[in-house]
């Protein structure tokens, strides 16, 4: 190969006729294109690049100044584009958009309902559409948080509904109050007359598990009593293989769980809330029915509510309220025996000699009265 250096022009061939490619090493132009010329190259760069070797990341933060209205120093860079942290607030308005300078009007009307929290949606901003949207608050659904989720139940009352079963997660919530310790809370039963099933229940107020696979029965249980009247939030969720059930309430501030990873499920496609009805469930121990309150259920993210309308689940005599009167007080029993509160009732274990609905008679004292009237039944014939 025949090589000609004319005024520092490098090329080559018999006439020199080719140009040497200057473009080398391939990473000569570091964030960019190289374009080759004669004896010589230029570096087109990528997008948010500059320099001779497009070496330099441009900060369009520090560049341009683009956030506004409280977020200048709250700008993030990014490669060819930045990011506008927007505070909660500016001079007592609320601003979002790429640069916040879209001011937020959705919320100021207050369209969300009964304490529900309200958040500002922006749809396009150029042009200028925005909308809102609605976290509610703990017994209550809807678009504006105007439907309650409350659900009364007394021993006759019962949701039930269809499944559409995921097969790879399954999901229901609800969050529930009661006094009795050994109560059936949900009943799930496969799509055949065999078919895997499960209860949860309040087995002596301990929150209860109870399966069965085939022909094998399995009970967990978790420890922690949540009998005491107070709201416990439970999820549960279910695939294939495994259970997860986690509580959260007042005697479980960091949640209490119950997890099964050892079970193979069939499909599921019926479900009981309460009163289990035609829906056999013979794994259950509990022989009362749910009496208390539930309320935010979701099954499969499907809302419950006595005033919403679904194809899937019914209610029957479930009262949107949650009435409840406190039933033992330190003289119930009248100092005589320990109350159980059975959330609209309650009832007296009476201690010995003591009798009576409150524990107000002794026992002597029936006995004496018995007497005395079979005494008094003996002078009256003699």
């Amino acid at each position: 190969m025949n090589v000609q250096i004319i005024k520092y022009v490098v090329v080559s061939g018999v006439n020199c006729s080719i140009d040497v490619v200057d473009c080398i090493p391939d990473d000569v132009c570091n964030k960019g294109t190289c374009v080759d010329l004669l004896n010589n190259f230029t570096c087109d760069c990528f997008p948010g690049y500059e320099g001779n070797r497009c070496q330099t990341e441009i900060n369009e933060c520090t560049r341009y100044q683009p956030c506004k209205n409280g977020a200048q120093n709250r700008c993030t860079d990014r490669v060819n584009d930045y990011f506008c942290n927007c505070p909660d607030f500016f001079n007592g308005k609320q601003y979002g958009g790429k640069n916040c300078t879209f001011e937020f009007t959705a919320c100021k009307s207050s369209p969300c309902l009964n304490g529900a929290r309200c958040s500002n949606v922006l749809i396009d901003e150029a042009a200028s559409l925005q909308a809102f949207s609605c976290e509610c608050a703990a017994g209550f659904t809807g678009k504006v948080c105007n439907i309650s989720s409350v659900l009364s139940f007394d021993h006759t009352s019962n949701l039930t509904g269809t499944v559409d079963v995921n097969p790879n997660m399954n999901t229901l919530h609800f969050t529930f109050r009661t006094t009795l310790k050994n109560v059936l809370l949900i009943a799930h039963k496969g799509n055949n007359s065999r078919g895997y099933s499960f209860v949860l229940e309040l087995s002596d107020g301990q929150l209860s598990l109870n399966y069965e696979n085939g022909s094998a029965f399995g009970t967990l249980r978790d420890s922690t009593k949540v009998n005491d009247a107070t709201w416990y939030d439970v999820l549960l969720l279910y695939a294939p293989s495994f259970i997860i059930i986690k509580v959260d309430g007042a005697r479980c501030p960091l949640s209490c769980s119950i997890t099964s990873t050892d079970i193979q499920m069939k499909p599921l496609n019926k479900i009981a809330f309460g009163n289990t009805g035609a829906l056999s469930v013979p794994i259950s121990q509990s022989s009362p029915q749910f009496v208390g309150c539930m309320r935010d259920v979701e099954i499969n993210r499907t809302e419950v509510a006595v005033s919403l309308v679904s194809p899937t689940y019914t209610l029957n005599n479930v009262t949107e309220r949650c009435d409840r009167n406190q039933q033992c007080y330190s003289n119930t029993c009248s100092g005589n025996g320990d109350c159980e509160d059975l959330w609209n009732k309650f009832k007296c274990h009476c201690r010995r000699p003591n009798l009576g609905t409150i524990c107000d008679k002794s026992k002597w004292g029936v006995i004496l009265k018995k007497y005395k009237l079979r005494k008094d039944a003996r002078k009256t014939l003699f």
